[in-house]
């Protein structure tokens, strides 16, 4: 469930900013909270 709904709001985040904001903000996110994938 976890992965479900990070990968859509990483999704989500990429379509509506343009991916380069998104990916860097689901990057963040990512390193964060250190999880995997």
């Amino acid at each position: 469930m976890f992965f479900r709904t990070f990968g859509s709001k990483m999704l989500w985040a990429v379509v509506t900013n343009g991916n380069v904001f998104g990916l860097l903000a689901a990057n963040s996110y990512k390193n964060n909270h250190n999880a995997p994938g």
